[in-house]
């Protein structure tokens, strides 16, 4: 199984460029999982039962229990439900990665172990990354072979789709562009900074302000070059 994970700020198109990943790969005759799991149809509704399902017999699991244990002491406020609620997440993309290793060719990830991480700290600079926790999500994550694409957008365009999009409470939407623009910078250094933590190498860098057409082209030339060179 090849992993491809997106990383970047909310607002730059991640989901999209995902769904249109998925269809150009499926198209070339591979079969690819989407670890998201959409719930909006009745697939999705037995999809939800399994994942659930998944995350209470992995929550047993020693290693699941020691790496959500770990990411709660990582953030700043380890009792806030906000910050549960992401180590939960996380947790169950665990036992995602590990129940689709031999079901498709490509899992495609629009939510990983970048993005949440980055959530606990989306108002403040990650400084660094407790060496327990790196090792547990470099060898949980990233030992096989996985391939990076990093999604951005001018900070301008990005403030304008976070503010127009209208999502109930959407925690980048501040009173003034000028604050959201703020939060989008905090996240887009610690998407990098985590990055950079973790020594995670095999990364594509995606300008979405443009044609996307040609940009799902391009990623998927990368990602075909990556692994073919593995």
């Amino acid at each position: 199984m090849k992993v491809i994970e997106l990383c970047g700020n909310p607002g730059s198109g991640k989901s999209t460029i995902a769904k249109k990943l998925i269809e150009q790969l499926e198209s070339e005759g591979y079969s690819v999982i989407n670890a998201r799991m959409p719930y909006n149809n009745y697939q999705g509704i037995l999809r939800m039962f399994i994942k659930n399902k998944i995350a209470f017999m992995y929550r047993k699991d020693r290693r699941a229990r020691q790496l959500y244990r770990h990411l709660l002491e990582f953030t700043q406020e380890n009792g806030t439900e906000q910050n549960l609620k992401w180590a939960t997440k996380f947790q169950r993309l665990s036992y995602v990665y590990s129940w689709a290793h031999d079901r498709c060719d490509y899992l495609l990830v629009d939510e990983g172990p970048i993005q949440y991480l980055t959530s606990f700290y989306y108002q403040s600079i990650i400084t660094g990354i407790p060496e327990e926790l790196k090792q547990e999500i470099v060898s949980k994550f990233y030992s096989s072979e996985y391939y990076i694409l990093s999604v951005s957008v001018p900070i301008e365009e990005n403030v304008k789709r976070i503010r127009n999009r209208g999502r109930i409470n959407d925690r980048y939407i501040m009173e003034t562009a000028e604050e959201t623009k703020g939060l989008l910078e905090i996240k887009n250094t610690n998407i990098q900074n985590v990055i950079n933590f973790l020594g995670l190498e095999r990364v594509y860098s995606i300008d979405n302000s443009c044609n996307i057409v040609p940009v799902i082209g391009e990623a998927i030339d990368a990602i075909h070059e990556a692994f073919d060179r593995r």
